[in-house]
C-alpha cells in the first residue's frame, strides 16, 4: 500500500533519475494509483471471504509487477513485421 505514497513522494521531490522519461514516470504513476483503493476493497472482502481476498491481492501484485504495456507494444511490433 505504501508504494503509491512513496512513489508520489519520490516524483514530487525529484528523486527519480533524470534520464527517466516523463512518459515512463506517468506510466508508473498510472499503474500505482488504483492500488490503494484496490487494497481497501480486498481488505473489506477479506472480512467475509478470505480466499477471495488472497486472489485479489495476487491480482494487484501482478498488475503492479507485470509490464503489460511493454508486452502489448512488443506483440504489436511483431504483428506489424509479420513474424
Amino acid at each position: 500500500m505504501h508504494e503509491r505514497a512513496l512513489w508520489h513522494y519520490a516524483v514530487s521531490e525529484r528523486l527519480v533519475r533524470a534520464d527517466v522519461k516523463d512518459e515512463e514516470v506517468r506510466a508508473i504513476t498510472r499503474k500505482l494509483d488504483p492500488s490503494l483503493p484496490s487494497y481497501a476493497v480486498a481488505i473489506g472482502i477479506g472480512l467475509l471471504w478470505p480466499k477471495v481476498a488472497v486472489g485479489i491481492y495476487l491480482a494487484i501484485a501482478l498488475w503492479i509487477l507485470v509490464p503489460f504495456r511493454a508486452i502489448g507494444r512488443w506483440i504489436r511490433r511483431k504483428r506489424e513485421r509479420g513474424e
